[in-house]
């Protein structure tokens, strides 16, 4: 409230325009009202220089809210970036190798929407936080409560403004506060619960952020040889921090099968990672509950972190286990280049690069005797592990451009579409985790119901996971979640590392997928580090326990399918049509149907049949030697009007046949669907639309391949209608209709009887 005179010289220092050589500070007046605040909004046409060193109220100019999209230096520097609405990692939504111009446009677009905002303390991991409301509109302080509900400041908390003054510092601007960030009510609220995914047993993925129970102190060391460096706790006080919130989550998070991502390397016996987390576990529910799967290996892998499991085992019975070491084949020709160069430089900044964790697979048996098989991923992380530096050694020493060249062409280096480093690696990873699957490393009974878990360090529409999906398996975020999927955060933008990947056999037996989002979000002032926050910022709670949230899935592998076929065909000129119905293979029936029908009703057999004529309404169906079809009287002309004798029982543009399924032949609500068609003219263009009650569960356009079409709803998604109509150049007919569809148990006995 001071009016002052500064007398001054003006200057720019580092980009700030700031006054030096103060000759007087004169105050002229007390109390004065604050001048009016000029609004300013985010983006690419902002002009923060103009307004520089005054006082601002930060608006969004946009349908988004102001948003906290990153929080990592809160703790140190008492920062977060807003942005207007949320941002995604363009690699999560645009496909890395058909899409490099909307990642290009996404990556502009993210730089330019963010403005730093920060309290203005000088020092270092301070002891009050400006920006977080205690809970009563002051700063929180060391020594305030801290509680599962707060206070913190997560991303995603939603700000009408906010007002203080613009500075310019270490190449950003920023907007200098001096109170709470007033977050409007319902955003950025944590979890109140494990999110319910369904099912008689869980699965979840936790990368656990580098659980040790090696303390990292002067001297100690890790991995295979003791030779490698501990990542994890600095003292024995922080251990303890770290391992009460982790047995915490767990034990909420409840799955009866649980991947885990960076523990530390030191084997399976007593005083293991592995087995201390487990023996934690048992201790804090007061019963042998937990067990960890060991793979009969000293070690998994050679760097200081690895994969693992547990399980609860009076849930479930482990019954094989294998460990897959990679070769990743394209690091070869990486490493080549690498050791040619140094030979030239003298230097060797390139370090542990060709690291994806070894794999571990386990089978499990449920206390039915139904059986799955987990596979636990790691793979190497997206950062250059001393490319970079390679290369501006390679620069400065005079290496061959042809050499250099090599170095920035090869597919193991940041190729500048979204992906990183080590790319091709981690392809290389998928390409062989889908192949040894297929050899069934585990013995277990089906190479077909598997679930990949994992931090596979690739988001959604990079080559790793799109591999895995070219190989048969479905992401379930992306299926169950959506486009609102995300685990990890990086730079303010939120996408999917970590991740649950169905095979197609188990795809049916998922009831449903979630994240569960108490990590992500949450500012790193309040996990176990003492490193950078005062000890007093802490609770055991599950929130901030990592870096990443945890991935849950639910299964239900007690529902037994039933494969079901009709097959319609007419040996002579409609007078013999007959549907032959099969259960598994096995002809069951055969129903004969005299001339064309508005209504075929095969009761015994669970299905009844109807057409739709949208041309005249003669909505009658007919079957011939080449299949089903929708009879057209009078429709199907020639631009003449004389009749296409050859399309009159074809199914065409404007007809549809829909398909009810009933409970009168022991099968229930189908699973997937296949269609077999006698014959195809045109494009090839269906679509099939499933309903369950008559509302519709899914809706999907489809190309004829090969005389068929086949579909499978994801999760446990089922349908008792399904109708199939054509696009306006297809005409066809159905020669035969497969559904996988739920059976009761008594069926399953009497099928085998």
């Amino acid at each position: 409230g001071d009016k002052v005179r500064v007398t001054a010289t003006v200057d720019e220092f580092n980009g700030l325009t700031e006054l030096t050589n103060v000759s007087e500070i004169a105050t002229l007046d007390t109390g004065v009202q604050l001048p009016t605040v000029t609004v300013i909004t985010i983006g690419l046409d902002a002009d923060y220089e103009a307004v520089e060193g005054m006082r601002v109220e930060l608006v969004s100019g946009s349908g988004d809210p102001l948003t906290v999209i990153e929080n990592f230096n809160l703790d140190r520097y008492g920062e977060v970036v807003v942005s207007e609405g949320i941002q995604t990692q363009p690699t999560q939504i645009y496909d890395a190798q058909a899409q490099q111009a909307e990642i290009d446009a996404l990556a502009e677009q993210n730089a330019a929407n963010r403005l730093l905002v920060e309290d203005n303390i000088t020092g270092q991991n301070p002891d009050t936080h400006v920006l977080i409301d205690a809970g009563d509109g002051t700063p929180l302080e060391a020594g305030d409560p801290i509680t599962k509900d707060g206070p913190t400041l997560r991303l995603g908390s939603e700000l009408t403004s906010v007002t203080g003054i613009m500075n310019y510092a270490f190449g950003d601007y920023r907007l200098q506060v001096d109170a709470p960030l007033d977050v409007v009510e319902g955003t950025g609220e944590r979890p109140d619960a494990v999110p319910d995914v369904g099912g008689d047993l869980q699965v979840a993925s936790f990368n656990v952020l580098n659980f040790f129970t090696t303390i990292d102190e002067p001297g100690a060391g890790t991995g295979p040889n003791g030779d490698l460096d501990p990542r994890g706790a600095d003292t024995a006080a922080e251990y303890t921090r770290q391992l009460d919130k982790l047995v915490t989550a767990i034990l909420e998070l409840d799955a009866e099968v649980i991947g885990l991502q960076e523990l530390e390397n030191n084997g399976f016996g007593p005083g293991s990672a592995i087995a201390a987390l487990v023996d934690a576990l048992n201790a804090a529910l007061g019963a042998d509950v937990y067990s960890f799967v060991d793979p009969g290996t000293d070690f998994v892998g050679t760097d200081a972190i690895t994969t693992g499991v547990i399980y609860k085992h009076d849930v479930v019975t482990l019954t094989g286990v294998a460990v897959l070491n990679y070769e990743e084949s394209s690091a070869d020709e990486t490493w080549a280049i690498v050791d040619e160069i140094q030979s030239l430089t003298g230097t060797d900044p390139v370090s542990d690069f060709d690291r994806n964790r070894p794999t571990i697979a386990a089978t499990f048996e449920d206390n039915d005797g139904s059986a799955f098989t987990v596979a636990v991923n790691h793979y190497k992380s997206k950062g250059d592990s001393g490319l970079y530096d390679l290369l501006e050694d390679a620069v400065a020493a005079g290496v061959s451009a042809e050499l250099i060249l090599a170095l920035i062409q090869d597919p193991n280096f940041d190729q500048g579409d979204g992906q990183g480093f080590w790319n091709q690696v981690r392809t290389d990873a998928a390409l062989e985790l889908a192949n040894w699957l297929q050899t069934n490393p585990t013995g277990a009974g089906s190479t077909d119901n598997l679930v990949l878990l994992g931090d596979l360090n690739s988001y959604a529409m990079e080559d790793p996971v799109q591999a895995l999906i070219d190989a048969g398996f479905s992401d379930l975020a992306q299926a169950l979640i959506g486009t609102s999927a995300y685990s990890y955060v990086f730079d303010g933008q939120q996408g999917t590392l970590d991740y649950a990947l169905a095979s197609g056999g188990l795809l049916d037996n998922i009831t449903g997928a979630a994240e569960w989002h108490i990590n992500a979000d949450e500012p790193d002032l309040l996990n176990y580090d003492t490193s950078f926050n005062n000890p007093a910022f802490y609770n055991d709670d599950p929130f901030a326990v990592s870096d990443h949230d945890p991935m849950l899935i639910g299964l239900e592998l007690d529902d037994p399918s039933i494969s079901v076929s009709y097959e319609f065909w007419s040996n002579d000129r409609g007078n013999r049509d007959k549907i032959t119905y099969y259960e598994e293979g096995e002809k069951l029936d055969v129903a004969c149907i005299r001339g064309p029908q508005k209504v075929i009703n095969l009761h015994q057999d669970g299905i009844y049949i109807d057409g739709f004529d949208g041309l005249r309404g003669k909505d009658w169906l007919t079957i011939d030697k080449n299949g089903l079809g929708v009879l057209s009287q009078f429709g199907d002309r020639r631009g003449d009007g004389s009749l296409r004798k050859g399309e009159i029982n074809m199914l065409d543009d404007e007809e549809s046949i829909v398909f009810h399924l009933t409970n009168k032949g022991h099968v229930g609500d189908g699973l997937d669907v296949a269609f077999e068609f006698g014959k195809v003219r045109g494009a090839g263009e269906v679509t099939l639309i499933f309903r369950d009650d008559g509302v519709v569960v899914d809706e999907v356009d489809l190309t004829i391949v090969d005389d068929m079409v086949a579909y499978d709803l994801v999760g446990n998604t089922t349908f008792n209608e399904v109708e199939i109509a054509v696009g306006e150049s297809t005409k066809v007919q159905i020669s035969a209709l497969d559904i996988e569809r739920l059976a009761p148990a008594d069926h399953f006995d009497f099928l085998g009887s």
